[in-house]
């Protein structure tokens, strides 16, 4: 009875050592902020195999699940916890959170929505419905959620920014500016905020302030093609001629100059009386608003007249496409149009000879060729 007593004792003793020593507490930590979230499932789960009952054990595996991107066992984990307390805000976070990133958007709002049962004034939850929202292309509840967080956080500049993009999408502007400038007053060097207050200010044609936020934002490092196209059109309105030349320079060395830019350098060279440079800006302008697929269309435009029997119409296309890319082919097209459905001999016989003028033995129009020969001269007699 006396040895059965001390084996129950020593295994006692034993049984408590162990519970004390389930894991080392400080290498949970050490994995955990090296960023080692699998080695820290794994381990934690070597002392737990059957699950663990210790709502902190739970949400230490759940939280290394989640980091580690096992968002199964996480999810698992988390309504474990979820069941011994329904209340929890963190629990429900989380929940929702690892439905979003499984796009379970549904049942993420269905998170979110607890939480905001248990606190109606939670601007987190506001901020992630507005984007749930969003993502479903839900614009009436996007705008509403993000206008019910921006009045619980007027400074938060994501919130800011977006609702900002809402107002201008439904041209409000005003309503657009004042949301950033309360969000921009909390942080003035937040470029996000800064390149929103740009983009209003330049739709608003307020060319200072335009002028003031494309500089301050191409001053952090921010030199997109947008931003300097705005600094260059407000430099333009502000009279800042040669700096506007100068910003459009760099998007022009970069390859990224287009119509506009041209235009408002061209616009600069003329204020500055440098005539030439103008009318080389203003060549490159135009060119760079023609797409190069023009040819292809009028093409296409003028056969189609063609089939509608609208053939003054189909000749005008022809020689449009001529315009962008001489064809010698058009003249044919144009001569046979006016010498087989117009009647127009002159006209016909005039193109002709030009189709025959630039006819090349290489191009392969040998049969059209003899055709046009043969009508030229019958022609030439004819009104002769």
């Amino acid at each position: 009875m006396k040895k059965l007593l001390n084996l129950i004792f020593l295994s006692l003793i034993y049984l408590q050592a162990f519970s004390q020593a389930k894991y080392d507490n400080e290498y949970l930590i050490e994995l955990m902020q090296s960023q080692h979230y699998k080695e820290a499932a794994s381990y934690l789960g070597s002392f737990y195999p059957e699950g663990a009952n210790e709502p902190k054990i739970i949400s230490r595996i759940a939280y290394c699940y989640l980091m580690s991107g096992n968002l199964v066992e996480a999810e698992k984990s988390y309504k474990i916890l979820l069941a011994k307390d329904s209340t929890s805000k963190s629990t429900l976070f989380s929940l929702a959170a690892i439905n979003d990133k499984r796009g379970n958007l549904l049942q993420s709002k269905f998170y979110y929505q607890k939480i905001l049962t248990l606190d109606s004034t939670n601007f987190s939850v506001y901020k992630q419905l507005a984007h749930l929202a969003e993502r479903n292309n839900d614009k009436d509840l996007h705008k509403a959620y993000l206008e019910r967080a921006n009045s619980l956080s007027a400074t938060d500049a994501d919130v800011a920014y977006d609702l900002s993009n809402v107002y201008k999408q439904s041209k409000e502007l005003k309503k657009a500016d004042s949301i950033i400038d309360l969000a921009l007053k909390a942080d003035t060097l937040n470029l996000t905020l800064i390149l929103g207050k740009m983009e209003i200010a330049h739709q608003l044609k307020n060319h200072p302030v335009a002028f003031t936020m494309s500089k301050k934002a191409v001053d952090m490092g921010e030199s997109s093609a947008q931003t300097l196209n705005i600094l260059g059109q407000s430099c333009y309105f502000l009279k800042y001629y040669q700096d506007c030349i100068k910003v459009y320079s760099l998007l022009h060395q970069g390859g990224l100059g287009n119509q506009t830019t041209f235009y408002y350098t061209a616009m600069a060279y003329k204020k500055l009386n440098n005539i030439e440079k103008c009318v080389e800006f203003l060549d490159k302008s135009i060119e760079d608003c023609i797409s190069p697929n023009v040819v292809f269309y009028l093409e296409e435009l003028a056969l189609n007249h063609e089939t509608l029997k609208n053939y003054n119409s189909s000749i005008e296309a022809f020689q449009k496409a001529a315009f962008f890319e001489m064809k010698n082919e058009y003249n044919y097209s144009i001569a046979r149009l006016y010498d087989g459905y117009l009647k127009n001999s002159k006209k016909a016989l005039k193109y002709y000879k030009l189709f025959l003028a630039g006819y090349k033995a290489e191009s392969k129009q040998t049969i059209i060729y003899g055709y046009a020969v043969n009508r030229t001269k019958e022609l030439a007699k004819r009104i002769n």
